[in-house]
């Protein structure tokens, strides 16, 4: 069971999460250590939800894709016998709840950001010690009653609990976020996710062999989220592309 958890984790909390949200923090950061630095609060807290925005952007769809792939995408990633059919399964159930810590600790990844560019380093010190109690006290509270999958809810809760607390003390030192855009980029990630794990799901339906399934699903999955999110007016990831070259050459 702990070998179970620890490929979830990797699976759904670790490599989305470099992929996607540890990227835009570190394209961002120094623009909002700029304008923290020059005084400009309104571009700080702009900057600050846009990032947000193009990380919840990306990692939505990244979480529930990997769910919509199943147990095929775990055969994939771990062929031969060493893992059963019931081991499997325990890892797609561990990773299925693990995708409330991904969108969570992404979101920290970003929030976390708006206190560093301040030159703030204690507050994300107290909160990273107590997400560390909380996951001690939930994996207490639940590891009894659900085994191995309530150390995967302790993690989770507890970093969903970090991810809202930062939200409103960040929210409060910036003289407020965009929760409207806000809004609007979840709405729109999760209406353009469902579609794609619509069109996956159908696809696995032509029972094609695991390998070929899971590369099929990923590029039919990526074209369908991007375009139902585009049609929906969705355009935060393309304005972080175009930023990006302006951020390396500064």
């Amino acid at each position: 069971s702990m070998s179970a958890y620890f490929y979830a984790v990797l699976i759904m909390a670790l490599m989305p999460r470099g992929l996607f949200a540890q990227a835009i923090a570190t394209v961002i950061f120094p623009t909002m250590a700029r304008e923290y630095n020059a005084g400009n609060i309104p571009a700080l807290r702009a900057t600050t939800t846009a990032g947000l925005r193009a990380t919840l952007s990306l990692v939505i769809p990244a979480a529930v894709g990997i769910i919509a792939l199943g147990l095929p995408g775990m055969r994939f990633l771990f062929p031969g016998e060493e893992l059963d059919g019931a081991a499997l399964a325990m890892v797609y159930a561990l990773t299925a709840i693990l995708a409330v810590r991904l969108i969570a600790d992404a979101s920290n990844d970003i929030l976390s950001l708006a206190f560093y560019a301040r030159h703030t380093t204690r507050l994300p010190m107290i909160a990273s010690v107590v997400w560390m109690a909380l996951t001690f006290t939930l994996s207490y509270v639940l590891v009894g009653p659900l085994g191995i999958y309530g150390l995967a809810w302790a993690s989770s809760l507890a970093s969903l609990a970090l991810a809202v607390g930062l939200f409103i003390v960040v929210r409060r030192r910036l003289d407020g976020l965009e929760l409207r855009a806000l809004a609007v980029t979840v709405g729109r990630a999760l209406v353009a996710a469902a579609v794609m794990a619509l069109g996956v799901r159908l696809l696995a339906t032509l029972d094609l062999p695991s390998p070929l399934f899971v590369v099929a699903g990923i590029a039919t999955g990526a074209v369908i989220y991007a375009a139902v999110y585009v049609a929906l007016g969705g355009r935060e990831i393309f304005s972080l592309l175009r930023r990006a070259p302006d951020e390396i050459r500064a």
